[in-house]
């Protein structure tokens, strides 16, 4: 039993980094109404020939701007170098320690870390669980362990394969994401009875 029990121990031990090409950003709702709202205030500003108008709307550009970079910011450079899990039984939660490296010189702020598998189809049937996701502030130049828990709904052997990482920091205006691939998997054992 104990060879098994050593063999569901997995860790995966190639470096994953968030890069340009791996972070996504999409506005949030706030984020579509400010669109709007400046759509609108340009707008008038246009039929009225306010100069105020035009300032307010593009100092409110500016700001959506600046929150691009800074929410692109917080998730760019940091990187995934593993997990690791101990077997459960059937109905427990899974619990992966995912280390999450910072190597840059500030903190991340308000970091939503959430297990999403592939299993899913659509993003808009994607909600997760509240067990499956936390929000976690990463110190600057130091590396970072969580625990992730997923519930074991089958035997056998679950696998972490994808963890999302998302951020609405600083504005909320706009949410950032990227995905970081993992191949640990959890031994899942027959629930025992009596």
């Amino acid at each position: 039993m104990s060879t098994i029990a050593t063999a569901s121990i997995e860790s995966s031990t190639q470096r994953r980094t968030l890069n340009r090409k791996r972070v996504y950003i999409f506005p949030t709702r706030h984020g579509v109404m400010l669109g709007a709202m400046m759509f609108v205030i340009l707008l008038g500003s246009i039929n009225y020939d306010n100069a105020l108008g035009y300032l307010l709307a593009f100092l409110l550009f500016g700001l959506f701007l600046i929150g691009v970079l800074h929410t692109y910011r917080n998730l760019t450079g940091l990187s995934f170098t593993g997990a690791q899990a101990k077997p459960v039984f059937f109905g427990a939660a899974a619990a992966f320690n995912l280390s999450i490296d910072n190597s840059s010189s500030w903190e991340r702020y308000s970091v939503d870390i959430t297990h999403w598998p592939r299993t899913r189809r659509r993003w808009w049937r994607r909600r997760p669980a509240t067990s499956n996701q936390f929000t976690a502030t990463l110190p600057a130049a130091k590396l970072s362990t969580f625990t992730l828990k997923v519930i074991a709904r089958q035997r056998g052997w679950l696998a972490l394969e994808r963890v999302r990482i998302a951020s609405v920091f600083p504005l909320g205006i706009l949410r950032s994401w990227g995905y970081f691939e993992s191949d640990v998997k959890c031994l899942v054992y027959p629930r025992p009875s009596g």
